[in-house]
């Protein structure tokens, strides 16, 4: 069993935003998954990336723009 929480993950900071990666490679060897606690700072992007894995994102407060498979659709809790 895994069990994991922002305490005990990999951890980036970045010029707009903050991570930490809960489910990825890293710590269950899975290509299929990433789960990703990101904080972004007020008017901050996280840059344009790709994954292999599918990732989901639930938006629980603010708002913005996530840029899809070349479409930009508005994002809310």
């Amino acid at each position: 069993m895994l069990i994991t929480n922002t305490q005990n993950t990999p951890f980036g900071e970045y010029e707009t935003f903050k991570t930490h990666l809960l489910l990825g490679q890293s710590n269950t060897g899975s290509l299929e998954i990433s789960l990703q606690i990101t904080e972004v700072e007020i008017s901050g992007v996280q840059f344009l990336h790709r994954h292999e894995e599918a990732q989901c994102y639930y938006i629980l407060s603010g708002c913005g723009e996530i840029f899809i498979e070349g479409e930009t659709r508005e994002v809310k809790p």
